[in-house]
């Protein structure tokens, strides 16, 4: 997973169990908003681990979520963060 942050980019590996912060969790599911990250597990359509004050999700639930969840013909191209 590429990510950019205070304009760097850092690259890391990720696993299926790997977990992953909203920011990420937006970029993987397609460069949706937060905002719509956080409306998916209030609407419990997406689960989540607590770290403390942290809200995480695993990548394999991020896939899942992807193979079973119709795309909008709006939306144009793929993510370009995650091939899954």
């Amino acid at each position: 997973m590429v990510r950019t942050l205070a304009g760097r980019a850092y690259e890391r590996e990720v696993g299926a169990n790997d977990l992953l912060d909203i920011h990420e969790a937006a970029a993987a599911l397609g460069n949706l908003h937060v905002y719509s990250v956080y409306r998916l597990i209030w609407e419990r359509r997406l689960p989540v681990v607590r770290q403390g004050r942290n809200v995480l999700i695993r990548l394999k639930d991020i896939t899942r979520y992807r193979q079973t969840t119709p795309r909008s013909p709006a939306v144009k191209g793929a993510s370009i963060w995650f091939r899954g």
